[in-house]
């Protein structure tokens, strides 16, 4: 009884497989990070100093 690898497509061996699979995972944790980055550090101070009355009163709208 023979088993079969798990591969995507014909042809593709195990290794490569892998590797196609650590780079999708390293793609999406770049793909992750970067829009937690955004909206946490640049965006909320875009906010508390620009969009609100003043910056007192924007950290407490932006901490809602």
């Amino acid at each position: 009884m023979a088993t079969a690898s798990v591969t995507t497509q014909p042809g593709t061996d195990q290794r490569e497989y892998k590797r196609r699979i650590r780079a999708w995972t390293m793609y999406d944790w770049a793909n992750s990070a970067f829009p937690t980055v955004v909206t946490t550090f640049i965006f909320s101070v875009y906010f508390t100093q620009s969009v609100a009355e003043n910056p007192v009163a924007g950290a407490a709208q932006w901490s809602y």
